[in-house]
């Protein structure tokens, strides 16, 4: 349907030819052999250089597949498990046109025993980059710094670590005081004891 030069591809395998392009049960390939290296020109400029450890792009790389202010579905960037689609963790990014600055968003998604299957992207949203503010646990932040934090669980809570195998830590974690009232514990971590160092109520 087109004019000029074309290449005409037959059927047949990448190790036919070392330097090579072919078709394959309904796939295209593009073949080089190994230590040899891809590259990609425009108007005489290397753009794309692909060789057996990396792949380097000489411009700027815009991928077009982000989501609405509140969806989660697509991604831009998958990372799995060597050579599968299994244990992907992903990067996806959120786009509003409106005030909603927190719904502006760069998303990172880990994938997580329990929660997900092998063959699954990560579904668990654990940090947000938002135009309002970060959120670890929290895709839409209300503060510059936004922390989700479970009830009377210190290891969902901030943890302040020394460099010594998690022997000593403060823990800084929310726990119910009573009926509809909140407060906050700093919990101290030592080698064999663990002291609620300060706690705060709702009422002071």
């Amino acid at each position: 349907g087109g004019s000029g030069d074309i290449i005409i591809l037959a059927a047949g395998l990448t190790n036919a030819y070392p330097y090579s392009l072919g078709i394959n049960g309904g796939t295209q390939w593009y073949s080089v052999p190994s230590g040899a290296v891809h590259k990609f020109y425009i108007n005489g400029s290397e753009m794309i250089n692909i060789n057996n450890s990396n792949m380097t792009i000489n411009s700027t790389t815009l991928i077009r597949n982000g989501n609405g202010q509140d969806s989660f579905s697509s991604s831009n960037l998958l990372f799995s498990y060597v050579g599968t689609n299994q244990f992907m963790h992903a990067i996806k990014s959120r786009h509003s046109n409106s005030t909603a600055n927190n719904k502006n968003a760069i998303d990172f998604s880990i994938w997580k025993y329990g929660v997900d299957t092998s063959n699954n992207i990560a579904s668990l949203t654990t940090m947000s980059i938002t135009a309002a503010g970060i959120g670890i646990g929290v895709p839409t932040p209300t503060n510059t710094l936004h922390i989700k934090s479970d009830y009377a669980n210190a290891n969902t809570g901030i943890c302040i670590d020394s460099s010594d195998s998690n022997i000593y830590q403060m823990m800084i974690f929310p726990y119910v005081v009573g009926a509809s009232q909140v407060g906050y514990k700093f919990r101290i971590n030592n080698v064999s004891s663990s002291i609620d160092a300060i706690t705060i109520k709702n009422d002071g």
